[in-house]
């Protein structure tokens, strides 16, 4: 699939590194040399040949982002692109946890790790004080809170650390989107130059298949997208963070009877 390949373009064939692809839908991975099952995560093969991919899979990334600034701001993005730049120098300005909003990021319902279709976006704490500065970052902070919270399922199952993780898509442009994910998941993030890594992934790929390169591993050793830049968490910003994913964690337990009483109610249709 195309995670997978993405996962091979941004060199993830061995345990320790993960790649996040912050692209319309936000999709993870880590490496596994063993086949593991587990609800928190979805369980591929590597498109290395050898082990496999265990996978996050959010169905919002910058979708979210465009929705936010169309639907929600009624601004113009494609007119006016200096508008993700005005916005995000908003959210930037702001600390950790937006001033106390939290956003569940399930605007398309939820894969990993609870698998409901009826789960539906919530922004919880809104207050007068919010604005959509506060929107903004509390949107950037949900999703990178899903993720973090994956990694640690997965480390947990592994028995591995992952010591790294790599930012690909065209949500990785953003300074501010990694750094949250660096502080979130409490290790270092690293922006590949190729934000296309699904396709070098399968160029990656048919270079093995026609004979350039041995195998897999040399072929994505001189492949590869170059690592650009590395985002190191704050320890002190990690620590708070890890107290919103505490607050993140107990949501879903809490909403899940509501989305599903609310997905019959709208079932039903509408009676004037």
């Amino acid at each position: 699939g195309d995670g997978q390949a993405g996962g091979l373009g941004c060199g993830v064939i061995a345990t320790g590194r993960a790649y996040c692809n912050l692209g319309t839908a936000t999709v993870s991975g880590v490496w596994a040399g063993r086949y593991m099952v587990d609800a928190g995560w979805r369980t591929m093969n590597s498109a290395s040949g050898e082990g496999f991919i265990n996978e996050l899979c959010l169905r919002t990334g910058t979708f979210l982002t465009d929705w936010f600034v169309s639907s929600l701001f009624g601004l113009d993005g494609v007119a006016d692109p200096e508008a993700y730049r005005r916005l995000e120098a908003e959210a930037a300005a702001l600390p950790v946890g937006s001033d106390g909003l939290l956003l569940t990021p399930w605007w398309l319902g939820s894969m990993t790790p609870y698998w409901d279709n009826d789960a539906r976006g919530v922004m919880v704490g809104l207050s007068a004080e919010h604005g959509r500065g506060h929107f903004y970052r509390a949107k950037m902070e949900g999703i990178a809170l899903e993720q973090a919270l994956g990694f640690g399922k997965i480390e947990a199952a592994l028995g591995t650390p992952i010591t790294e993780i790599v930012a690909i898509g065209g949500g990785s442009r953003s300074d501010l989107w990694c750094q949250i994910l660096a502080e979130t998941a409490g290790r270092p993030v690293l922006r590949s130059s190729t934000v296309e890594a699904s396709s070098l992934g399968a160029g990656i790929c048919a270079a093995v298949g026609a004979g350039w390169f041995a195998d897999m591993n040399e072929a994505a050793a001189a492949m590869a997208g170059r690592i650009e830049r590395r985002i190191e968490p704050d320890p002190e910003r990690h620590g708070r963070y890890r107290e919103l994913l505490a607050l993140f964690e107990r949501l879903y337990p809490q909403l899940r009877s509501i989305y599903a009483d609310l997905a019959a109610f709208k079932q039903k249709g509408v009676r004037r």
